[in-house]
């Protein structure tokens, strides 16, 4: 499935900012990379995807991604395999 085009696949990457212009969408690695993109699906939370976007955010995309509520919350992992579904 992903053959033809396997070596721009970017794995464990992080994006440091996003910045739009006509036709296009840079994205700007933390290896100080960049590359350019027509679109860009953000698959994060909306807080995330709007620091994201920083000061490039409309305020369209300010007011939607900004009014998602999100809460600290505590989570216990366990292996005990008698207690797992």
């Amino acid at each position: 499935l992903t053959e033809p085009f396997k070596d721009k696949i970017r794995l464990d990457s992080q994006i440091e900012k996003v910045v739009r212009a006509p036709g296009k969408v840079t994205l700007y690695f933390a290896d100080h990379s960049h590359e350019e993109f027509e679109h860009v699906i953000f698959a994060c939370h909306s807080d995330q995807a709007l620091a994201l976007l920083g000061e490039d955010a409309s305020a369209q995309e300010r007011e939607i991604l900004g009014a998602i509520p999100y809460r600290d919350h505590e989570v216990v992992l366990h292996t005990d395999t008698a207690l797992l579904p």
